[in-house]
């Protein structure tokens, strides 16, 4: 019987998890199995997943996501995606009512195409990974970066 476990290597340097395979049933055989895993491959598979999640996609000269996106554009909060640097990436940045993250330190910069965190559904609708591993749905709602953000008064 096959057991899959997963190790990932936090920022801090803490094993957690991330796809690993043993043939060995019980739980403490495996256990034994991971511990004598030569070294090199945890770390080696470890750096790897780690340039996985750090993946900035691929530039995409068609595509132009300058602007404000929100889930609602109702909303007083979402995603401000400006320019960043010379290379074509975006800074993806949350904004609320009390304002903006600093772009290119506070977000994400990434190229938004084939970045595994993004999914390009057209240029004006975009999905975002969440903190539960699913997808959150942004529209363009102007292609203003910089609005003043309120919530609308009950």
């Amino acid at each position: 019987m096959s057991r899959l476990m997963t190790l990932s290597l936090l920022r801090a340097g803490i094993f957690l998890a991330s796809e690993f395979r043993s043939e060995r049933a019980a739980v403490g055989r495996h256990l034994i199995t991971v511990l004598h895993r030569p070294l090199y491959k945890i770390v080696a598979d470890i750096r790897k997943k780690i340039a996985e999640d750090d993946y900035p996609g691929e530039p995409d000269p068609s595509n132009n996501f300058t602007g404000f996106w929100k889930e609602d554009c109702e909303q007083a909060f979402g995603l401000q995606i400006m320019p960043y640097g010379k290379d074509g990436k975006y800074s993806v940045t949350f904004c609320g009512p009390g304002g903006c993250g600093t772009a290119g330190e506070d977000g994400k910069n990434t190229f938004i195409t084939k970045d595994p965190d993004y999914e390009v559904v057209s240029e004006s609708k975009i999905k975002v990974r969440n903190v539960d591993n699913g997808w959150d749905t942004y529209y363009r709602c102007t292609r203003d970066t910089h609005l003043i953000l309120k919530y609308k008064q009950q």
